[in-house]
């Protein structure tokens, strides 16, 4: 029996359909892992956006205002969620044992604090909500653009 173009083409077909399905998969599978991020301000702060280097200095207490001269109150979640981690590190380029660390020597040294603990994603909403000056992050899917503004997003894998 010999094999025509048309034969050749159908007994591939599977294959194709099985290479797209395997691609999807792939791509859905590494997309799924990736979180957004979203650092957020209080809507009446006039910043539109910030760069990423901005809100590590905020951060970090390194600068205590925002560029426009408002003086930054920055929050921080309390629990050790592997996000929060994996966000940080991705920020500050730091762990969590060094940012530990480096929080101890600002505050032995007098020369800062640390931002403000707060217990959950939903007590940063509100809290970055209520304050002028607060600068906060937590996962765009919970932001509520009536309470805050985002100024940056961050893809977090």
């Amino acid at each position: 029996m010999e094999l025509t173009s048309r034969d050749s083409n159908f007994s591939l077909m599977p294959l194709k359909i099985k290479f797209l399905v395997f691609s999807l998969l792939l791509f859905i599978s590494n997309s799924a892992g990736a979180e957004e991020m979203a650092i957020i301000v209080h809507p009446s702060n006039a910043i539109t956006d910030l760069t990423l280097n901005d809100f590590k200095h905020l951060y970090l207490r390194r600068q205590k205002t925002f560029p426009n001269r408002i003086t930054a109150a920055p929050f921080d979640v309390a629990d050790n969620a592997q996000l929060r981690d994996d966000f940080l590190m991705l920020v500050t380029e730091k762990t969590s044992k060094q940012l530990e660390s480096y929080w101890a020597y600002l505050i032995f040294s007098g020369e800062g604090e640390p931002p403000i603990k707060v217990e959950s994603y939903e007590t940063m909403l509100k809290m970055v909500s209520t304050n002028s000056g607060g600068i906060g992050y937590l996962p765009k899917s919970l932001v509520n653009d009536e309470l805050v503004k985002v100024v940056l997003t961050i893809n977090v894998e």
